[in-house]
């Protein structure tokens, strides 16, 4: 009874939040045309085997509908909501030796329901290019249940071994997991239950795990990691880390407004002011547990913590604005399926057997709202237009946003409409060169060519390798009659791309005019 009324609580949550994925209009966003119609090129960046076969499968399937790549994220949110569940009340306070006890389930349901409705979560569901990060919560959760609760006995270490297994080979940020395991014995284990930590066990589990990292590091450091900032210095790689924790804890608690897409500014020197604060408070609050003996607590919120690791910008990444810190909601999924092992150990603690309906009701309330919140930023992710419009709207400073709306209107021919935005987005960042090279486009197609004319040759200073950019600037040359110009670019092009048929095509219509 209890296992078929949180199934059937959790079901009804997650599918009330994301059915507008699936009855309204649909479109690929951001990263999922990549994923879906041109792994080969994904393939080649990140090293995700598991993730990329549920898109080859699926592909089978689903063909080019993005309802159904959303339908799977949608059931994988309910099976790691169940997972998170059954995970809390393996951790539930006075439950240390394993036992199944279910009197404190509602409260633990209700903890975990308010977990997975946070709006955070929107963007590992909605977003299909977020399976890696479904994928790597999930075998995550159940890695830390069958480790912790021992299901098969002596089989419990294989497969504890194969779900850390699988969630590294989903998303590389799974290297952070023996961290994880480490504290279970090191916090938990040994201070609770008060046995002898289990080194060998923790050894298989990084086996299982560091190898395929260790290959995953070297495709990442070959396309995606910016190696020439590793060796910034000490204070700014320090604040780069307090910026992204402080937006980590400004999102986590008070996540509206929330835009998806963020330029976070890189420091450029040792940050003193409130930045520091969330991380003060976060080292305060582990001492006064480490203190006080409560390891349960300490645990969840070490575990917490620890998976929080890989986002923080240690490593600088290659694929953000240089000036900017890379930042997504996805990146809390984790986070959040595990934090209810800190929140039951707190509200189930004998200081609040009091308060406990109280506390049972205002996360009832709670959850109600980030439903509703969730629900509604649901509908933004149906088409590219709703959701680089929403982005604009949350986010107005950052370019990005404008961008990304202006290349999907222009996508779909609306090139009149992508203008405005391309010079929103060039005010913002007046050097951007696929702003630069976006409007030069919309122009052309527009056939104001003195303005596209403007905008090429910017856009030519800044990038001389773009073999559209020049075919496209070569073009508008000849419609202005600028021949000689258009000719010193047509030989460029042919420079970098030998034969390229619309250089060739343009010379030869160049010499049928005598220039």
């Amino acid at each position: 009874m209890h296992w078929f009324a949180a199934s059937a609580i959790l079901l009804i949550l997650v599918f009330s939040i994301y059915l507008p994925l699936l009855t309204g209009p649909a479109e690929f966003n951001g990263d999922d045309t990549g994923y879906v119609h041109q792994l080969e090129h994904t393939i080649g960046k990140l090293y995700t085997p598991l993730t990329n076969l549920t898109f080859i499968l699926e592909k089978q399937v689903w063909g080019s509908n993005p309802k159904g790549y959303r339908l799977t994220n949608i059931v994988l949110m309910f099976v790691l909501a169940l997972a998170a569940w059954k995970l809390a009340l393996r951790f539930q306070p006075g439950n240390e030796a394993g036992r199944q006890n279910h009197n404190n389930s509602l409260f633990l349901l209700a903890i975990v329901c308010a977990c997975v409705t946070h709006p955070l979560n929107v963007e590992s569901v909605a977003s299909i290019s977020s399976r890696k990060e479904l994928l790597y919560a999930l075998f995550s959760v159940l890695a830390l249940h069958a480790y912790s609760a021992r299901l098969f006995g002596k089989y419990s270490l294989a497969l504890t071994c194969a779900y850390v297994a699988m969630a590294q080979l989903s998303k590389g940020s799974a290297f952070i997991l023996p961290l994880v395991f480490a504290a279970y014995e090191f916090i938990y284990r040994q201070q609770i239950e008060h046995k002898s930590i289990r080194y060998g066990h923790l050894a298989a589990i990084s086996a299982a795990s560091w190898p395929i990292f260790g290959y995953q590091f070297y495709i990442a450091m070959q396309h995606v990691a910016d190696a020439s900032q590793v060796g910034q210095d000490f204070s700014i790689w320090i604040s780069t880390i307090v910026r992204t924790f402080y937006t980590f804890a400004s999102h986590l608690l008070m996540p509206t407004n929330l835009s998806f897409e963020y330029e976070i500014a890189r420091p450029t020197k040792l940050i003193t002011n409130h930045e520091w604060l969330p991380t003060l408070i976060c080292l305060v609050t582990l001492a006064y547990l480490w203190r006080r003996r409560l390891y349960q607590a300490l645990f969840g919120a070490l575990a917490a913590l620890i998976v929080l690791i890989p986002y923080l910008n240690i490593m600088p990444l290659r694929h953000g604005f240089p000036v900017f810190i890379v930042h997504y909601d996805h990146y809390f999924l984790l986070t959040l399926a595990i934090l209810p092992i800190l929140l039951a150990s707190i509200i189930l603690s004998n200081q609040l057997q009091k308060l406990r309906m109280t506390i049972l009701l205002a996360m009832a309330g709670l959850t109600a709202y980030f439903t509703y919140q969730s629900h509604q930023m649901t509908y933004v992710w149906n088409t590219r237009e709703t959701l680089y419009s929403h982005i604009t709207q949350s986010a107005p400073n950052i370019p990005r946003g404008f961008i990304y709306l202006a290349q999907a209107r222009m996508e779909h021919k609306q090139y009149q409409a992508a203008i405005q935005p391309l010079l929103t987005a060039l005010k913002l960042g007046p050097d951007d060169k696929y702003a630069l090279y976006l409007l030069a486009n919309a122009y052309a197609f527009t056939h104001r060519y003195h303005e596209a004319e403007k905008y090429f040759s910017r856009a030519y200073l800044f990038d001389r390798t773009n073999i559209s950019l020049l075919q496209n600037y070569a073009s508008t040359l000849i419609q202005l009659k600028k021949y000689s110009l258009a000719r010193e670019i047509l030989n460029d092009l042919l420079e970098q791309s030998p034969g390229n048929a619309s250089a060739l095509y343009n010379l030869r219509l160049l010499n049928s005019l005598g220039q």
